[in-house]
């Protein structure tokens, strides 16, 4: 039995991933409901900070399943707490389109119902439905009263056979929910597998940043596989919805200013859930019921007054009134201790942040070249750690999310900076039609995958272990990648190096993209 608790243990952990950082400051929890034969009846995620937990998403829709039925119950329920919750038909009216694509089909409508509510109609009605169901947890259930009742008290009175857990709950008033279960007379299992607790720890990582010192920073780096960043729209729809969720819940955006100045963003979220949109903000100037805009953070060389005289008409971000745009000359200036933070750019930012000079440069190119070169970061004293009191000088960052498209650049940028001409070590090549260049794309990314299929790195060794010196992004398996996809030698030899310093916590995909979570080794 031991065996299959971790597979759908493992199947728990990788459904938390999906809203890896929209739960902040909660953490990632996974839940599933299985029956006495071993059939999954549900399996959920907690979504967002005061929406139901994970596990309370879970039995709701454990016991939908038993009872044939959708809980029409749970609306009539809501009617009386309409200054904390949305009414369902309300809710499932105003989701657009696109976010049924994401965290999608019936899931966005019941998420955004009252906890309490949910509790209360389980307590309720559950009639013993549960006797000889197990209930899967990659986090130890919670024990207090929070934004929502304590997940252990309606597991105590649903009393399902057993409950396997993967992580204790060492958090305070919220610990010790296992004890309460046990109390109740359901048998409480505890996985103990290294592997998989090595993963618990992994999905709580940012959670753990977050009780460290009450704030989290995420680097996010798009590309195709071609190491192209600039042309055009790189991510798929269902990465777009996610990172605009994503912007929903942070505090702040930091982008450089040469981004600012060639992709004129807006930063805005207008392609969230509305389950996203509307979350709460600690910023006292948005408009009640207005979409939470973060603010925005321009690390640039330029003077503040000269960056806003040449370019804040025509970029779009500056238009957003419920928001501040800081222009900042030093990266002492940029405080990611507190809040969630997302910093949008490429390995140049990320080594500019981290380590350096403490002054912007506005480098366009997305790859540092010293992050491709054989010198390692980790000789860099610039850089934060424990032993380099240099850590008071870099703003923290805490995780990279590295997002890598399975298309090519079909045209060249219509204009080249200084920086971007220096780079290149070849001639553009002489420019070919539409058709030509479809047919050396196929033919670019057919080529490529016999690097997959001779790949001798499985998918739990790469999500287990970071790559080594001789790895390369074109290791990665075909049970890793989308079968379309493979990595190119531009992009493989300019991030390989780069990648040497982080440690790969998860890999994921959405749609066709993959997305790698990336932990830097300080």
């Amino acid at each position: 039995m031991t065996h299959i608790y971790e597979l759908f243990l493992e199947q728990c952990i990788n459904k938390a991933w999906e809203f890896q950082t929209l739960t902040l400051p909660n953490p990632a929890v996974g839940a599933m409901v299985a029956d006495a034969r071993g059939a999954i009846l549900s399996l959920e995620a907690h979504q967002k900070a005061g929406a139901p937990h994970a596990e309370v998403l879970a039995l709701l829709r454990a016991y939908e399943k038993m009872t044939h039925t959708r809980v029409a119950a749970v609306d009539s329920a809501l009617d009386s707490r309409a200054d904390s919750s949305m009414d369902l038909s309300e809710s499932s009216k105003s989701l657009d389109s696109r976010a049924h694509a994401t965290h999608a089909d019936s899931r966005t409508d019941f998420c955004s119902l009252d906890s309490r509510a949910i509790h209360d109609f389980l307590a309720k009605n559950h009639r013993g439905l549960f006797h000889d169901k197990t209930l899967f947890l990659t986090l130890e259930p919670c024990n207090h009263f929070g934004k929502t009742p304590p997940c252990a008290h309606l597991i105590a009175t649903l009393k399902p056979a057993r409950v396997v857990i993967l992580a204790r709950d060492s958090w305070g008033a919220s610990a010790r929910g296992a004890d309460t279960l046990e109390r109740a007379g359901i048998k409480v299992s505890w996985v103990e597998s290294a592997r998989l607790q090595q993963k618990a720890q992994d999905l709580l990582y940012p959670f753990l940043c977050w009780q460290k010192r009450g704030g989290f920073a995420l680097f996010k780096l798009a590309s195709r596989l071609d190491g192209d960043y600039k042309s055009g729209q790189i991510s798929c729809e269902t990465a777009r919805i996610f990172t605009h969720n994503q912007r929903c819940i942070a505090h702040s955006i930091t982008i450089s200013g040469a981004t600012a100045r060639s992709d004129k963003p807006r930063l805005d979220t207008r392609y969230a859930a509305p389950f996203y949109a509307g979350a709460d903000s600690a910023d006292t100037r948005q408009k009640a019921g207005a979409p939470k805009t973060p603010d925005v953070n321009i690390f640039t060389r330029q003077k503040s007054s000269d960056f806003l005289a040449h370019f804040a008409r025509e970029i779009p971000l500056f238009a957003i009134d419920s928001r501040r745009v800081n222009i900042i000359n030093d990266k002492r200036a940029l405080d990611f201790t507190k809040g969630f933070h997302i910093i949008e750019g490429g390995f140049g930012l990320y080594r500019a942040l981290a380590g350096g000079a403490s002054c912007a440069r506005d480098s366009q190119n997305p790859i540092d070249e010293n992050l491709s070169s054989n010198k390692s970061l980790s000789n860099d004293k610039s850089l934060a750690s424990d032993e380099n009191p240099a850590i008071d000088k870099n703003p923290p960052i805490d995780m990279i999310l590295l997002h890598i498209s399975p298309t090519i650049c079909m045209s060249a940028p219509e204009s080249k900076t200084p920086e971007s001409k220096a780079l290149e070590s070849k001639p553009s090549p002489t420019p070919k039609n539409a058709e030509s260049k479809r047919a050396d794309s196929a033919d670019f990314l057919d080529s490529k995958k016999s690097a997959l299929r001779d790949s001798a790195l499985s998918d739990s060794a790469l999500s287990d272990s970071a790559l080594s010196d001789s790895a390369s992004l074109a290791s990665l398996s075909e049970s890793t990648l989308p079968d379309s996809m493979s990595l190119a030698s531009p992009l493989d030899s300019a991030l390989t190096p780069a990648l040497r310093h982080f440690e790969i916590l998860h890999t994921a995909r959405f749609d066709e993209d993959l997305l790698l979570w990336l932990k830097p080794r300080f």
